[in-house]
């Protein structure tokens, strides 16, 4: 497939954007059949580069490596560096009660310096 189009997956997923060689390449969305969504951008079949993640769940198989934010169910929203799918290096985690810790992270969890 090469083009633009929206694909229906058999378990519920959408994928709606541009194909290269039978993969996601360009600009996508996806979605999961919990609502949640990424919009950005795919190589090879996998986001990479920037994106949005608008849930609360991870549900990639690949290594993200890009800035971008990330939105949970709850309200808590993450700004900053991802690697391998979590918050990584610099970044900033607004929390739902109003709370802000802005700093370095390592495998999703503070890490280092921050206020």
């Amino acid at each position: 497939m090469h083009g633009k189009s929206t694909i229906h997956f058999s378990g519920g997923e959408v994928y709606y954007g541009e194909w290269v060689n039978d993969k996601y390449n360009g600009t996508g969305m996806y979605k999961w059949v919990d609502r949640s969504e990424y919009v950005g951008e795919f190589k090879g079949g996998n986001p990479n580069g920037k994106g949005e993640f608008a849930n609360g769940h991870v549900y990639m198989e690949s290594e993200a490596r890009a800035n971008g934010h990330f939105k949970w169910v709850n309200g808590d929203k993450y700004v900053g560096e991802f690697k391998d799918n979590i918050g990584n290096r610099n970044g900033m985690m607004k929390y739902s009660n109003g709370n802000v810790y802005d700093g370095e992270w390592g495998k999703g969890k503070r890490n280092g310096t921050g206020t």
